[in-house]
């Protein structure tokens, strides 16, 4: 029995150019050539100087244009709805663009305007002048719009690649996770018989974090109390750790509506795995305070920990992978829509998280 293989399609995006600077490249080599090609009499007429002179004298004019359209006008006003400001400002720059090229025009012919053959119509030249930059900011609309598109596509595919590698980990992870459940289980039974409360409880509560990494980690979403919940029985395991005579001080707190708002899972977590990994030194007086609250349409996030001398090394060379991980993961969930401080201080380790939910 003979099967037969599905052809893969092309991706068109994998066979384009990456960089931005080539498609800026191509689309000045199709304006210059044409114009220079268009401005060869002024040779015959005033020398290769008058004519080099103008040919860049009108590409700062067309770079004014096109670039004022698509770092300026573009993003801060079409792209924001504003298009009755964008429409104003488009002609305002078309028609200081086409007085700028009329002057420079005048100024390149000016011997011909004592010529009394020549006459010259200024309403002629102007709108000649304006039509070409129409033209201009047309086709800087679309190289715009079309490299916004390339670089969403690419956005895309680094993410499909990503989630494709986080399935294909997640995967691995869940190898046989039921004997994992099950061996808890009988351990939880055996403190229990011991009557070793403490040591039952961390089991328990370490059960429910497994439990919470294979079930709810594959989803997009979370609502945040799922979150906590899950930071809150990763304290109470490592709080097994400390006893009352060490010099240890851990506080969390939860303040404002949270209700309706959701997290991507898994991502405070390693904030705060560090904070006890790093901040927690037996010999010293170590202290974490974990705060989650919303405030102005932002879900707000703050860590401090105590930043022992011997632990700037250690995490030098090793933490700042895993925090660099949660940045890119920050970048490819939630876009702009956050921000990330992090002020490894002298004293005190501290992490400020804003998130603008969906």
């Amino acid at each position: 029995m003979s099967t037969t293989r599905k052809k893969k399609v092309p991706d068109i995006v994998s066979y384009l150019p990456r960089s931005k600077r080539s498609y800026h490249l191509l689309f000045w080599l199709s304006l210059i050539f044409p114009a220079a090609n268009s401005m060869f009499e002024l040779i015959d007429f005033a020398g290769p100087g008058l004519f080099f002179f103008r040919l860049a004298g009108r590409q700062v004019l067309n770079a004014f244009l096109i670039y004022s359209n698509i770092l300026i006008l573009i993003p801060f006003f079409l792209q924001k709805k504003k298009k009755i400001t964008f429409a104003v400002f488009l002609v305002l720059s078309i028609l200081l663009y086409s007085l700028g090229a009329m002057g420079l025009d005048i100024l390149c012919y000016r011997e011909l305007f004592y010529n009394k053959y020549y006459h010259f119509n200024f309403l002629n030249a102007l709108v000649d002048n304006f039509s070409w930059g129409i033209f201009l900011t047309f086709i800087s609309t679309l190289l715009k719009i079309s490299l916004d598109w390339l670089d969403q596509q690419q956005k895309m595919k680094e993410t499909m690649i990503t989630g494709l590698k986080s399935e294909l980990n997640f995967l691995k992870a869940q190898i046989n996770p039921h004997f994992l459940f099950n061996t808890l289980n009988n351990l939880f039974s055996i403190a229990q018989k011991k009557n070793n409360t403490e040591l039952a409880t961390g089991i328990s509560k370490l059960s429910g974090l497994m439990r919470y990494m294979l079930h709810e980690s594959n989803s997009e979403m979370v609502p945040v109390e799922k979150e906590i919940r899950y930071l809150k029985d990763y304290i109470e395991v490592c709080r097994l750790r400390i006893d009352e005579s060490d010099n240890a001080l851990i506080r969390f707190s939860v303040n404002g509506d949270l209700h309706g708002i959701e997290i991507a899972p898994m991502l405070l977590i390693p904030f705060v795995e560090n904070a006890f990994k790093y901040g927690i030194n037996f010999k010293e007086r170590s202290e974490i305070n974990i705060r989650i609250y919303s405030e102005n349409d932002l879900l707000r996030f703050e860590i401090e920990n105590t930043n022992h001398s011997y632990i700037h090394r250690t995490f030098d060379k090793r933490s700042g992978i895993g925090l660099n991980n949660v940045r890119k993961r920050l970048d490819l969930i939630y876009g702009e829509n956050y921000t990330l401080d992090i002020d490894p201080g002298t004293d005190i380790f501290s992490v400020s998280l804003a998130i603008k939910p969906f």
